[in-house]
């Protein structure tokens, strides 16, 4: 060798090379990001009486990061950038590009092209759901214009002009009708039975979904027939009425709706009261898994759990979109409550009369149970089925009376005859079938009482109803009588005699008014007449009525060793509304953001008024749009104008590229069919379409929950369905599901580049496992066959010196 190829200089590597070519730091930075992420998944992990336990650092107050967040903030990013930086310098520097190297170079490509790909995968992430009803009803009057309401069973509205309505209600939906007739026969179609009541009067419309010519009414039958018979069987026509026209359309959803789950989405959407489209205003700042309040005076704490600290919010809420009826007005949140709902409880002190007690009652055994109970409240003033009240007396007199016994009672009046009477109920044809109808003297009606029930809740007033049976010639109804004549209300008779599906005009030829009666309560707690003044009234079986005062605090015997105690009282109370905050340990983990709300500040031209708005999945239009499990509870809010503004908490929508509708709704079960539990089902499948750009539908296509479908660049998958569901009220009508579908809706950007990432990588570990053994043997063998025929090549050392080592441990492993 010469000497200026022994004494060459070396030229020093500059710092930030040194750095970024060392195997140290990529061991380091691999640990750093080991460590980030189980901090992020797992959380940090603790023991407490010998148990492990986790806490999500993520979710702590001052972060407030879903999984998703926490794996796109910037120390997250900075890592990543580090790490492929570091892989970048290394293999440049210490590997050189030659075919034993080809593997190490091709894993740590791949890992690089499946760092680009991520970035673009999750930087472009889009995810939320859509709700898609399966029909909307249509109805016009006289050829007006239609008004709609989505197809749900109870869904009710108001077509036609004020002077001549007709009133529409889905009575029933069968998703699965057997068409029974014409070319037809043996399909199965969506089928909607709807009540259509006029002044004149009341029948039922039956429409199926793909076959409008199948459109049908059924009228009353006549005595000894069904309820309800086909009106082309009894009158000879298929229409009774051609001014009202139904019909069962799509009912395209235009938005998706993100997922809090990805990244906070919330939203606030704004309207003017009589107006059916919202505004959105985009919410950021706001939290996700942790209470912000700005005093303790605005919610109800959870008895038992630590007190919340106030630490209220601040977060702006500027308009976002044209029409906002609030335009160049903020709105501001100061408070959030993960899981909370709105109760109103009574609270001491006001100026009005308003007596409210709360009571103790146990037992001998250490039992006991306590009651809150408001005398001037009916539906809070008994618990216990009425055995224990609390009533409010101005003299001593009253209190006396509530201890007399008085019957059940019906009074019937036949206007235009001598018929005014007062009759005790002391039996009911529910309890003797064989009860005979009693006639009205002098007039053709007759009656028998079917059944009766007391204190009843109805849209939030208490009433008590007898339903009686009335008889007037051929004709038989059930009416319902109230203990307020002016809401009496007749229906058919139906099979089962309850009569509850059809409603009838009211027979004004003959009024009834039902009197509950008045039984005494086994323990009665009466206050007055003076402010500060309680007594015990007992009426026990087989003994004399017993009344004596009583005090707060002093436990008194009521019977075989129950006691009770007065705990608080007060005559002057007053109401409150606010959020009560469930504790921690009973909170529902998969309601997720379902019991969220924020606490709005709206500015109304005189001053500032503050109102809880509780979170909506999705913020539907109207009463009639809202699906069957989901909820419709706009808050308004009054301004100086006098307008009102309805206000609804939920999540950021987008719009969808093309609207989609749903066309059918498959459920595959297990052997045996649905059982109504989900473990019976094997598949759902959503079958949609698209609109198109020239206006019409695509072909159907199967969205299933394995088998997710593309579109104009989102990927559709099965989330939610309508499973089959009874009546949840009273005055609910049950549901035999199936009438919309919820489609996971989101974007797969990138993702080519991701799995071009890993096979590049998976190649290069197949060559660097199998193919370059073979090249090192083939080398070896070469280079030992040259020596034993003592011939040396001059590059048989540069061929056989081991090569630089990599980053990453295996290609490490590879290079030698």
């Amino acid at each position: 060798m010469s000497d200026a190829r022994t004494h060459r200089t070396v030229r020093p590597v500059p710092w930030p090379l040194r750095l970024f070519s060392s195997i140290w730091l990529g061991v380091c930075l691999l640990a750093l990001l080991f460590l980030y992420s189980s901090l992020g998944s797992a959380g940090l992990l603790y023991f407490e009486d010998g148990a492990l336990f986790n806490d999500q650092l993520r979710q702590w107050r001052g972060l407030e990061m879903t999984e998703f967040e926490w794996f796109h903030w910037w120390p997250f990013d900075l890592l990543i950038g580090l790490i492929c930086l570091n892989i970048v310098v290394a293999t440049l520097r210490r590997i050189p590009f030659k075919p034993i190297n080809f593997g190490v170079w091709m894993i740590h490509l791949g890992i690089l092209l499946l760092c680009v790909g991520s970035v673009i995968y999750f930087g472009t992430k889009v995810e939320g759901d859509s709700p898609v009803a399966r029909r909307q009803i249509a109805v016009s009057v006289d050829g007006g214009a239609p008004v709609r309401m989505t197809a749900m069973p109870g869904n009710r509205m108001v077509a036609g002009p004020p002077e001549r309505p007709y009133g529409i209600e889905v009575a029933s939906i069968d998703p699965n009708w057997e068409l029974l007739s014409g070319a037809d026969e043996g399909k199965r179609a969506y089928s909607v039975t709807l009540t259509v009541q006029t002044p004149e009067r009341m029948f039922l419309r039956q429409v199926i979904a793909g076959y409008p010519d199948y459109t049908e009414d059924l009228v009353r039958g006549a005595e000894g027939e069904q309820p309800f018979v086909r009106a082309k069987k009894s009158l000879g026509t298929a229409i009774v009425d051609d001014a009202i026209q139904i019909d069962l359309e799509y009912e395209p959803q235009r938005y998706l709706y993100l997922a809090n789950n990805l990244r906070k989405s919330w939203a606030l959407y704004v309207r003017e009261q009589g107006e059916t489209a919202w505004t959105q205003r985009p919410l950021t700042g706001v939290p996700l898994y942790n209470d912000y309040i700005v005093s303790r005076e605005d919610v109800w704490m959870p008895e038992g759990g630590e007190p919340l600290t106030p630490d209220p919010l601040d977060v702006r809420v500027p308009p976002a979109e044209p029409g906002d009826p609030l335009a160049g007005t903020d709105l501001r949140i100061t408070s959030y409550l993960r899981h909370a709902g709105l109760e109103t409880r009574r609270l001491p002190g006001g100026d009005t009369l308003d007596p409210a007690l709360t009571v103790r009652l146990g037992n001998d055994r250490g039992q006991s149970k306590t009651y809150e109970l408001v005398a001037f409240d009916p539906a809070r003033n008994a618990e216990e089925g009425g055995r224990l009240q609390f009533a409010w007396v101005n003299s001593v007199e009253e209190r006396d009376a509530l201890t007399r016994f008085r019957e059940r009672s019906l009074t019937i009046t036949v206007p235009g005859t001598d018929v005014e009477q007062t009759v005790p109920i002391r039996t009911t044809a529910r309890s003797n079938p064989e009860l005979e109808f009693t006639a009205l003297e002098g007039t053709p009606y007759a009656y028998r009482v079917e059944a009766f029930q007391d204190q009843l809740e109805i849209r939030g007033r208490l009433f008590s109803l007898a339903m009686v049976e009335i008889r007037d010639g051929e004709r038989s109804f059930l009416r319902w009588v109230f203990d307020d004549p002016t809401i009496a209300r007749d229906h058919e008779v139906t099979a089962d005699g309850s009569g509850h599906q059809h409603v009838l005009p009211l027979d004004e030829g003959i009024v009834m008014t039902y009197d509950p009666g008045h039984r005494a309560a086994p323990v009665l707690v009466v206050a007055g007449p003076e402010p500060e003044t309680l007594g015990l009234q007992l009426t026990l079986p087989g003994q004399d009525p017993v009344y004596r005062p009583i005090q707060r605090g002093v436990r008194e015997p009521i019977d075989q060793g129950i006691s009770m105690v007065v705990e608080r009282y007060t005559a002057f109370s007053r109401t409150q509304t606010r959020p009560a905050i469930v504790p921690s340990a009973q909170r529902d983990r998969d309601a997720r953001e379902f019991f969220a709300m924020v606490k709005v500040e709206v500015p109304t031209g005189a001053g500032t008024t503050a109102a809880w708005v509780p979170f909506h999945h999705y913020p539907v239009e109207s009463p009639n749009g809202t699906l069957r499990r989901f909820t419709y509870r706009p808050t308004s809010v009054e301004l100086a104008d006098g307008r009102t503004i309805e206000l609804i908490f939920s999540r950021q929508r987008r719009p969808l590229p093309t609207p989609v509708v749903l066309e059918d709704f498959q459920v595959a079960s297990h052997i045996g069919g649905f059982t109504g539990r989900t473990s019976s089902i094997r598949d759902w499948t959503s079958i949609v379409r698209f609109g198109g750009e020239d206006g019409q539908w695509t072909d159907p296509m199967a969205v299933s929950v394995n088998q997710p479908a593309e579109h104009e660049g989102y990927w559709y998958f099965q989330a939610q369905w309508d499973p089959p569901m009874g009546a949840r009220f009273e005055g609910d009508r049950p549901s035999a599901g199936l009438n919309y579908t919820v489609l996971g809706v989101g974007n797969r950007n990138g993702v080519v580049t991701q799995l071009l990432g890993c096979v590049i990588a998976v190649i290069g570990m197949i060559y660097a496992f199998y193919v370059k053994p073979i090249l090192k043997r083939r080398r070896r063998r070469a280079v030992e066959a040259a020596l034993a025929v003592g011939v040396t090549a001059d590059g048989a050392a540069e061929n056989t010196a081991e090569s630089p080592e990599p980053l990453m441990p295996v290609g490490a492993e590879e290079a030698r």
